[in-house]
């Protein structure tokens, strides 16, 4: 008896925008792995998949994946066998008979308190549609953290989810117009190091206040933020120039993958005392490259660092910037935290997460 093939369609819409964006980067890296995996087993055909909307963008998407997405409602027709459409940007088709699977990055948009009342009340009526019109079949939390908001608020849907892990070992990605080589930047000698989207959500002013203690006793330390502005962002550049240390204080407002590995690997430490994530994949990328790490005790970012990094409370300033001063002035702390961070960065590999992808689809279609 012939062996059947499941076709699984991966949905690589979030690819066809102008930059690629950190799902963007889980499309890419997820294809890859499957790719990888399916080459060895032969019981799956990949189909990287696209709207008729975003054709017109079809070679963005190429370019990106080195293979040429199907319009998913076309290429679907042509095969009988057992499917999957895996959602990886919080969609799936309403009608199709394909097992549907979506991945649930975070549920922050919920949250009041870091969003606007009106973003709220779309973000979540776009989130119900998706859940009640298109069903769903599985859901992939990529942390515990997220799994745990996910049953908070849909405590039945959230039984058929499984926790599957990102990984921090990614490729290189350029952006459209990026040439590949050094950024160009010139940054201080010495620096502590804040990477994310400066936002309430994520603290930024906790890292200017620990900073503005500890700038008096290191003279020659300076503060690096790396990321656009976001939700009361503004807070964040106002915080900046009250600073009396503001001229040790520097904004990068994008940063390219190629500047990104080299602000990890130069910083004294990176600092990310976020008050709420989906994962917390900055705080691997840096452990990867040597770069130790203060962040925040509970949720994801506790989850994800494990015994690897300083936890602090995100909300008490001088915990935090305690905990800054010990690894600038303790030197066995510094590499007992960088080599923790390597050995705990290397549990987390693209590799591991398609092959626990995969077996999700697997089980769908038995």
């Amino acid at each position: 008896m012939a062996r059947t093939t499941t076709q699984v369609y991966l949905d690589m819409n979030a690819l066809t925008q102008p930059r690629v964006t950190g799902i963007g980067k889980y499309c890419i890296e997820l294809h890859h792995g499957l790719k990888s995996l399916i080459g060895i087993s032969k019981t799956v055909d990949l189909h990287p998949t696209i709207k008729f909307s975003r054709l017109k963008h079809i070679g963005r998407v190429h370019a990106r994946i080195d293979e040429t997405p199907t319009v998913f409602g076309i290429s679907s027709l042509l095969h009988n066998e057992p499917q999957v459409y895996h959602g990886l940007d919080f969609r799936v088709p309403v009608s199709t008979k394909a097992k549907k699977v979506v991945t649930i990055h975070d549920l922050i948009s919920f949250e009041q308190v870091f969003n606007e009342v009106n973003f709220v009340e779309e973000a979540k009526r776009n989130f119900e549609d998706m859940l009640f019109k298109c069903v769903p079949d599985h859901f992939i939390c990529i942390s515990k953290a997220t799994q745990e908001k996910f049953a908070f608020h849909y405590p039945e849907l959230a039984k058929n989810s499984t926790v599957v892990y990102l990984g921090c070992d990614h490729q290189v990605v350029l952006q459209e117009g990026e040439n590949p080589g050094p950024a160009g930047v010139a940054l201080p000698a010495r620096y502590i190091l804040f990477l994310g989207t400066l936002e309430e959500r994520k603290n930024p002013a906790m890292v200017i206040k620990a900073f503005s203690k500890l700038a008096s006793r290191f003279p020659d330390l300076h503060l690096v933020l790396a990321g656009s502005i976001g939700f009361k962002g503004k807070e964040t550049l106002r915080d900046m120039g009250f600073s009396p240390y503001k001229d040790r204080i520097h904004h990068l407002s994008y940063v390219t993958d190629s500047l990104v590995d080299t602000l990890y690997r130069n910083a004294e430490a990176f600092v990310f005392p976020s008050l709420l994530e989906g994962f917390g994949l900055p705080i691997l990328e840096a452990m990867k490259r040597g770069c130790p790490v203060v962040t925040s005790k509970g949720g994801a970012t506790e989850e994800v660092s494990g015994d690897a990094a300083t936890l602090v409370d995100p909300t008490n300033e001088n915990e935090v910037t305690e905990a800054v001063f010990e690894l600038l002035t303790k030197s066995d702390l510094r590499q007992d935290l960088i080599s923790h961070g390597w050995n705990r960065s290397q549990k987390f590999t693209w590799q591991e997460t398609a092959e626990q992808t995969l077996a999700v689809y697997q089980k769908l279609v038995k």
